[in-house]
């Protein structure tokens, strides 16, 4: 899957803002500081994963006007164009999932994002300086680059590594020793 279009009705400082033809693959949103790179980079989770929950929550409510939300275009790997749209309603949210005009079940976006959450996205798709500031330890910002780079749930590549010259060590040995090959 990958976003074609990005239409904010009220985000943030965006109103009535789109972005149309974004091409496939990597796309960077570069800009001055409070330019609203992480605004933007919060929309994009917030229509795929919803609106956050909780106390701890920070929500973006639209300062120059506009209705709560927005949609995005996306096209599936198989060349379907669904338009998404979700909306902050009161104390709860709105979504609509459309292709080729006719409204879908809202529950199929879960089963397009393929079990991706709201903290996976943050983890591995798009997280910010502050957010990578918050993990504390050199060892979760490693993790983090990593996932960012790789997928969810990479282990150090040299860990990997390691585990593997262990494993054929048990089974394979120098100087034709025979050892089990059946582990």
């Amino acid at each position: 899957m990958y976003i074609k279009d990005i239409l904010i009705d009220g985000f943030g400082i965006y109103h009535e803002t789109s972005l149309h033809d974004i091409p496939r693959g990597l796309s960077l949103f570069l800009g001055e500081n409070e330019a609203g790179k992480s605004t933007c980079m919060e929309f994009l989770r917030t229509m795929l994963t919803d609106f956050p929950q909780g106390k701890n929550r920070i929500l973006y409510p639209p300062l120059r006007g506009g209705r709560f939300g927005g949609s995005l275009s996306v096209i599936l790997d198989d060349g379907e164009e669904l338009l998404l749209s979700r909306y902050k309603e009161k104390s709860s949210s709105v979504l609509t999932l459309a292709s080729e005009g006719k409204e879908l079940n809202p529950n199929r976006i879960a089963e397009i994002l393929a079990g991706v959450t709201r903290e996976s996205y943050a983890r591995v798709f798009g997280f910010s300086l502050q957010e990578l500031e918050q993990k504390l330890s050199p060892s979760d910002v490693q993790d983090a680059l990593y996932s960012a780079t790789f997928g969810a749930n990479l282990k150090d590549p040299n860990l990997v590594l390691k585990n593997f010259t262990d494993i054929m060590g048990k089974k394979f040995s120098p100087r034709g020793k025979k050892k089990n090959i059946h582990y």
